[in-house]
């Protein structure tokens, strides 16, 4: 179900996307941020924000969110600008998230999406151990 929910949601923005012409309507770029590299350590919260529109933009808009998540289950957020997703026990997987826009012009792109690796933890020593040897 999730998985038929987002195909649908990147389908409705990409038909949006060909179909936009070229006018006078302003339609803001929807940029999704995540976590450095598009990765996360198994067992940690991940968070997804959409980038903040403008200000003055935000005054003449009344936006709402929606977010779906293939692997990884929405904690909170579901319907705010920001999604926490659990990631534990999905090492190795990916997790797709993506978001409907909705309050937008329909001419304008009304969603995006974004892929998260969940690797697993790695532990690195930075430790070094200097030894003197005492004289006798």
């Amino acid at each position: 179900m999730k998985l038929l929910l987002f195909t649908m949601i990147l389908a409705l923005s990409f038909s949006k996307v060909v179909g936009q012409q070229k006018d006078s309507i302003f339609c803001p770029e929807i940029k999704l941020l995540g976590p450095r590299g598009n990765s996360i350590v198994d067992g940690n919260e991940l968070s997804i924000n959409v980038k903040p529109f403008k200000k003055d933009f935000m005054k003449t808009h009344a936006i709402t969110y929606e977010w779906v998540a293939v692997n990884g289950v929405i904690t909170n957020g579901k319907n705010k600008n920001t999604v926490y997703i659990d990631t534990k026990g999905l090492v190795g997987q990916q997790i797709k998230a993506a978001v409907l826009i909705n309050g937008l012009n329909p001419s304008c792109q009304t969603s995006a999406s974004m892929t998260i690796d969940v690797v697993p933890l790695t532990i690195v020593s930075t430790e070094t151990r200097i030894v003197r040897k005492r004289g006798n």
